[in-house]
């Protein structure tokens, strides 16, 4: 008698959650923080300064910028022609086991070439540049 009043419970339950009203969408609403991309490659959010709120970092086709969500997203460049155009791609990670985030840049995409994969042309071997170094925000 138990055991069938623990079935006929949890069908009951089961029954209930399959008529249950599904989840609304969330809402979203569009709000411009900058104006000034080039192209935006690649977006990433992450904590970039440690202040526990999600910042947004972008990597526009001659820099990475990061617009921080403590307030106003104020623009940062975390770097700027160092590396041959296009940046392409980011990735973030503590590399080095000092509990910093390092950044990893990928750049010098060519997209009309595409007898190499869109690298540079060369001597056959990859030529994409990549760059790393400490995430220090200005």
């Amino acid at each position: 008698m138990r055991q069938t009043l623990a079935v006929l419970l949890a069908s009951l339950l089961v029954s209930a959650a399959a008529y249950a009203a599904p989840v609304p969408f969330p809402a979203f609403r569009m709000q411009e923080i900058d104006k000034s991309l080039t192209v935006g490659y690649a977006v990433r959010v992450l904590d970039l300064n440690g202040d526990g709120k999600k910042d947004i970092v972008v990597c526009d086709s001659k820099r990475v910028i990061w617009f921080d969500n403590a307030g106003g997203w104020k623009l940062h460049t975390i770097t700027e022609g160092k590396v041959k155009p296009d940046n392409v791609c980011i990735a973030f990670r503590d590399l080095d086991g000092d509990r910093k985030l390092d950044m990893v840049l990928g750049a010098d995409w060519q997209p009309n070439n595409t007898k190499s994969g869109g690298r540079s042309s060369g001597s056959g071997r990859e030529r994409t540049s990549m760059s790393h170094g400490r995430c220090t925000p200005s």
